[in-house]
């Protein structure tokens, strides 16, 4: 099975835990979205790539 197929038949619940344990877990991501939470700008937006980088590890 690829990557990206992995969970694809666990629960929506299920995907969401383990998609935020993903991210969490590469601790430049999460550095990157505290710090945008924490400039509480109106409109900010996460490139898809660092997502699927940090989560291709898995």
């Amino acid at each position: 099975m690829t990557m990206h197929l992995r969970y694809a038949n666990l629960p929506d619940a299920e995907q969401k835990r383990l998609f935020l344990d993903i991210i969490w877990a590469d601790r430049n991501v999460r550095a990157a979205l505290c710090a945008a939470r924490d400039l509480a700008l109106p409109d900010w937006l996460v490139v898809s790539g660092v997502l699927y980088n940090a989560s291709g590890m898995r």
